[in-house]
């Protein structure tokens, strides 16, 4: 039986509890450095999570992503609009 598919509020949810795992394992700072950034979330005006982050984090986080969208656009460098307009990577 197939499973339905996660409301977005649910995959928001847990795109947090994987960002915050992640920070938690991998700190940049002394854990008695003040965050200097959140990562807050909502859907549709729900509070789905809120994800502290230490300074070294915010920069090492967006180098991920950065990272990961230069790969992405060099595995298809015939699709320039590849995952534009639908709101998801893929199309």
């Amino acid at each position: 039986m197939a499973m339905a598919p996660q409301s977005l509020a649910d995959q928001a949810r847990a795109l947090v509890e994987e960002l915050a795992a992640l920070m938690t394992e991998y700190p940049t700072e002394d854990p008695d450095v003040t965050p200097v950034a959140l990562a807050h979330v909502t859907v549709a005006g729900e509070d789905v999570g809120t994800v502290p982050l230490m300074p070294g984090q915010v920069a090492w986080l967006r180098s991920m992503v950065a990272d990961q969208a230069a790969a992405a656009r060099a595995a298809h460098p015939d699709q320039p609009d590849q995952g534009r307009g639908s709101g998801r990577a893929g199309g």
